[in-house]
């Protein structure tokens, strides 16, 4: 992934929304193959990004907030 990620990040900077989604769907990834450290990295980088270039209120923001608060809240169910 860091290839990618890199290349997303070279191509369109790392402040840009294609490069926030990338970030997200990384998150997902590693949500899903239980990188759980990554999971929370990548999704806390494209949270930062889509409150920067689309504000708090926009729809993928509110996205990924969601996807990290239900993170947090399993982890502290278990």
């Amino acid at each position: 992934m860091d290839v990618i990620k890199s290349f997303f990040e070279n191509q369109y900077d790392p402040e840009n929304i294609t490069t926030a989604e990338a970030y997200m769907s990384f998150g997902l990834i590693c949500l899903k193959t239980g990188d759980f450290n990554s999971c929370v990295e990548y999704l806390q980088k494209a949270l930062v990004v889509f409150q920067t270039q689309l504000g708090e209120f926009d729809f993928k923001t509110k996205e990924v907030e969601n996807i990290l608060n239900s993170f947090e809240q399993n982890m502290q169910q278990h």
